[in-house]
């Protein structure tokens, strides 16, 4: 399970705000570097865990 965490905050894409902070999807957490929002984004694994499953119960969606 940890591994799909970590390949989830690996894969987020972590947006900045006006200040130039990156901003945590979860929280109002904002830090100056991306390992610092990695390193804080692991403290959400239950956040993270319920986005992994609701990607799970999506149906893929079929390009048309």
């Amino acid at each position: 399970m940890q591994d799909k965490i970590q390949e989830y905050i690996n894969n987020l894409e972590l947006k900045k705000n006006e200040n130039g902070l990156f901003e945590c999807p979860f929280c109002s957490y904002t830090a100056r570097s991306k390992k610092m929002m990695q390193n804080h984004l692991k403290g959400h694994d239950k956040e993270i865990l319920t986005e992994l499953e609701k990607n799970e119960k999506q149906p893929e969606q079929k390009p048309q």
